[in-house]
C-alpha cells in the first residue's frame, strides 16, 4: 500500500496544483485561498492557547509540493517537512520560500526523529490517505515525537459536506481514501494519550469577509464546514492522564477497521 501510494504521489506531483485547481474550480476559489484559510486558522489557534510560533519548532506530516510551508515559514521558529513522495519534497524544496525548511522523506511507519522532537507536528488532509489500520500507529508516533505540552494537528475532509463528498469522488488521487469524522479522529487521539484543546469546522462559504468569518465561527461546532479541525495536546510531565489499557486499544482499533466515515 505504502509503495502504491509513493508512486501514485510520485506522479501527480509535478501538476498536483492545476489538479487540484480544476477540481475546485467551481467554488469560484483558488486552491491558495483554501491552503490559506487553514494556515491562518493553525497560527490564531496556537496563539490562543498560548502558543508563540515564532519559538516552535514544526513538523509538517505529510507536506507534499510544500504549499503550506511557503506561507508558514515566516511565522515559525524551524520547519520540517516529511513525506513518503520524493518527487514532491524535491518540488517543495526548489520554492525559494522554502530554503529555511528542512526536509526529508521517508516510506511510512515509524517517523525518522527522537522522541520528544518537536513542539507541534501536524498533518493537513493526510489521514484520509492513511490505510485505515494505520490510522493508531499514526497518532501513536506523533505523539512521540511532540515535546510534553507540545501540540497534534490535524487537519480533514468533513465527510457529511455533501460537497466535500462530491470533490473527493472526482480527485484522481484520493481513489483508495476513507474520509473519517470528526468523532472518530478524537477517539484517535484519546487512544494516543492527548487530551482535545479544539474540535472545529470549516470552510463553510468559500468567500472572504469577516462577517463570513464570524458566522462560521459561530457555527463551528456542527458538521457543517467541508474540512474540519482537531487539535490535542501532549500531557506536561507530571500530569500524564490513566493510560488506556491494551484491550481499549485494541476494541477501537477493531473500530476502526469495521465501521466507515460516519462512525
Amino acid at each position: 500500500m505504502v509503495t502504491q501510494m509513493t508512486s501514485e504521489f510520485d506522479a501527480y506531483a509535478s501538476d498536483y496544483r492545476e489538479r487540484i485547481e480544476r477540481i475546485v474550480g467551481f467554488s469560484g476559489r483558488s486552491h491558495q485561498f483554501f491552503v490559506e484559510t487553514k494556515v491562518n486558522h493553525l497560527l490564531e489557534t496556537l496563539t490562543s492557547l498560548g502558543a508563540v510560533p515564532k519559538q516552535m519548532r514544526m513538523l509538517d506530516l505529510g507536506c507534499g509540493t510544500g504549499e503550506t510551508d511557503s506561507l508558514l515559514v515566516p511565522h515559525v521558529g524551524e520547519l520540517h517537512g516529511l513525506d513518503i513522495s520524493a518527487a514532491s519534497i524535491a518540488i517543495a524544496g526548489q520554492r525559494p520560500e522554502n530554503a529555511s525548511v528542512r526536509y526529508a522523506t521517508y516510506p511510512g511507519g515509524q517517523l525518522p526523529y527522537e522522541n520528544d522532537t518537536f513542539d507541534a507536528v501536524f498533518a493537513i488532509t493526510v489521514l484520509h490517505h492513511v490505510p485505515r489500520g494505520d490510522w493508531t500507529r499514526f497518532f501513536q508516533e506523533m505523539t512521540r515525537v511532540i515535546k510534553p505540552g507540545g501540540f497534534v494537528i490535524l487537519y480533514e475532509h468533513n465527510p457529511f459536506n455533501p460537497l466535500t463528498r462530491w470533490v473527493v469522488s472526482r480527485c484522481e488521487f484520493d481513489r483508495e481514501a476513507v474520509l473519517l469524522s470528526a468523532r472518530t479522529a478524537q477517539g484517535l487521539y484519546r487512544t494516543a494519550g492527548l487530551r482535545i484543546e479544539q474540535v472545529a469546522h470549516l470552510l463553510l462559504f468559500p468567500w472572504q469577509g469577516a462577517w463570513l468569518r464570524r458566522v462560521e465561527r459561530a457555527l463551528q461546532n456542527l458538521p457543517l464546514g467541508a474540512q474540519y479541525t482537531v487539535i490535542g495536546r501532549k500531557p506536561a510531565v507530571g500530569h500524564e492522564p490513566r493510560t488506556t489499557s491494551a484491550p481499549t486499544v485494541a476494541e477501537f482499533s477493531e473500530l476502526l477497521n469495521a465501521k466507515s466515515f460516519d462512525s
